[in-house]
């Protein structure tokens, strides 16, 4: 699992509810003095807080995946819940860039509108639009270094576990080169892992 966070992101409970944050950025009640023109903006800032929504459905979803991750005990499942937790990354990314690509088409769209009447720098319309768009990407800053926390103890409590494992199977605790050839090694390692412990337990139950 660490594996497939750190090759995400060098570049979150266990209950299922729903996530804890929320992103929206209410919209001033302001008249809307630039027409058509502020109604587009108020729909592109709508798009922008349904993401930062998803942003957090993913965060929570990850971090109950690895919640979950420490009751598992058939490789199958393992597997199938890594997959979710990769895929849940990818679209995290996806999303964030989404959001950051967004936030630059408002950024334009807010040069565009001081060209209009009264509109211009320091006009009540684009403190407010300016206001706005800053909030949104402060909360997509928070967004993402939420989720960079829970990246950050999904992968130390892995290479916890797998430091555990190899003592286990091997009576030395490995260095930080082998933590990482193991890690890299993925699914392989942790087939040696369940067979090593099934035939484990086959032998103890067999001399009972």
């Amino acid at each position: 699992m660490n594996d497939l966070l750190s090759r995400s992101f060098k570049r979150s409970v266990a209950d299922g509810s729903s996530p804890p944050h929320s992103h929206s950025i209410e919209m001033p009640k302001a008249k809307h003095s630039g027409g058509s023109n502020l109604d587009k903006f108020f729909l592109d800032v709508e798009e922008v807080n349904s993401d930062l929504k998803e942003l957090d459905r993913l965060c929570h979803s990850l971090q109950v995946s690895h919640d979950k991750s420490k009751t598992l005990h058939n490789a199958k499942a393992v597997k199938e819940l890594k997959d979710k937790m990769d895929s849940d990354v990818s679209k995290a990314l996806k999303t964030a860039k989404r959001v950051k690509g967004n936030l630059q088409a408002l950024d334009r769209a807010n040069e565009a509108n001081r060209s209009l009447p009264e509109s211009g720098p320091g006009s009540s319309s684009d403190r407010q639009r300016m206001a706005v768009v800053n909030g949104l990407r402060k909360k997509l800053k928070d967004a993402m270094d939420h989720f960079m926390r829970v990246r950050e103890t999904i992968s130390a409590e892995y290479r916890d576990t797998i430091r555990r494992l190899y003592f286990t199977v091997t009576g030395e605790n490995p260095d930080e080169d082998t933590v990482d050839h193991l890690i890299s090694t993925g699914d392989h390692f942790l087939r040696i892992i369940y067979s090593y412990f099934l035939s484990y337990f086959k032998f103890q139950t067999a001399r009972k």
